[in-house]
């Protein structure tokens, strides 16, 4: 019999509470960005139809949970800054599937590729024409994600001294994801990578905004002490670290229906993970010169995919990771077990380790 996960029960409920506020918020901000102009409504309607989209929306979970670890019942208002949070993290997804060429997000065209499908832009416009357009529109929409974020937090019912407490915990994130993503840019260029660099951006770009910051928001704006919030904090990036190489399983390993992108591209575009790093260090020599040809071409044929997995298995890497994988997720539970908090939060945390890494290929 499999245990229930308490966690996904209640990321579940939170997810059902959490949509229509989104929503109602997204098209009242179209109504204003309209009468602007009418380019404002369409710019909009891209963010709607990307944010809107399927999502497991585990950042609001996480703020919710957050402002449980208090003790206290947690206010509607709360939602308001659920959605900024919801909302960096869609702009840090439309910059960042421009940045790795993505053309399919969670089984839909990504932002840049939506935009090269605008009728407007017309069939007699040359396609490198259509994906410049494309990808300068996606950053603008990515930015304009970033400011209804803000005008989230500043249109929130909380005082002023919370609003600046979570935009600076917010805009600190931020600054962190950015390095972390110019270091994925800037690591396949080395032609190795580490594991310390694979640990780096684990920790920048994915474990403090994913995991660390929504966390934190809820329990600023709950008021939890400064001890208790690095105890969680401190956990949180552990869990982190281990779903972003759950996450670099999955991008091998993983069904495209599954990831919502192409399993290959990882391999393509040669990016620093546990699993290149290990089968750097594993593979045989043969097999190291044929890695080096694939990941030099920037293109992975799917006899060459099948070849990889194959010898990932082969060489114990794939065990290899899912050792390390778990080893942070025990040590995260060591230092949960660390921090006072209320029962029910601590099981709600304790859970949250498996909900985001058991997402087996």
């Amino acid at each position: 019999m499999v245990e229930a996960n308490h966690f996904k029960t209640f990321a579940a409920d939170v997810r059902g509470r959490f949509n229509p506020v989104l929503q109602a918020y997204l098209r009242q901000q179209q109504s204003r960005l309209a009468s602007d102009h009418p380019l404002g409504r369409r710019l909009s309607q891209l963010i709607i139809n990307f944010v809107g989209g399927p999502a497991k929306r585990l950042r609001p979970a996480l703020v919710e949970l957050g402002y449980l670890v208090s003790g206290r019942s947690v206010p509607a208002a709360l939602m308001q800054i659920g959605v900024a949070v919801e909302l960096v993290h869609h702009f840090l997804l439309i910059h960042d599937d421009i940045i790795d060429r993505s053309l399919v997000r969670r089984g839909r065209p990504t932002v840049h590729q939506a935009v090269r499908q605008w009728p407007r832009l017309g069939a007699r416009i040359a396609d490198d024409r259509r994906r410049e357009v494309g990808r300068s529109i996606a950053v603008v929409a990515g930015d304009l994600c970033a400011d209804l974020a803000v005008e989230a937090v500043l249109g929130s019912r909380f005082s002023e001294h919370q609003q600046r407490s979570v935009l600076r915990t917010i805009l600190h994130t931020v600054d962190r994801t950015i390095v972390g993503e110019a270091l994925d840019v800037i690591a396949p260029l080395t032609g190795r990578g580490s594991r310390r660099t694979v640990e780096a951006i684990a920790t920048l770009k994915t474990a403090h905004y994913s995991l660390v910051m929504p966390l934190q928001v809820g329990m600023t704006v709950a008021g939890v002490g400064p001890s208790v919030q690095r105890g969680v904090a401190r956990y949180a990036l552990l869990v982190g670290i281990a779903f972003q190489i759950d996450d670099d399983v999955l991008g091998v390993f993983g069904r495209p229906g599954q990831v919502g992108k192409s399993t290959s591209s990882d391999l393509a575009e040669g990016k620093v993970t546990l699993l290149t790093v290990l089968a750097r260090e594993r593979f045989r020599s043969a097999e190291r010169r044929h890695l080096k040809r694939i990941l030099a071409r920037r293109r992975v044929s799917p006899n060459e995919l099948v070849w990889f997995r194959k010898t990932l298995i082969a060489r114990g890497v794939l065990s290899r990771v899912r050792l390390i994988q778990q080893r942070y997720v025990q040590s995260a539970r060591r230092a949960l077990r660390a921090v006072r908090l209320p029962a029910s939060s601590r099981r709600l945390l304790h859970d949250l380790a498996m909900a985001v890494v058991d997402r087996q290929a």
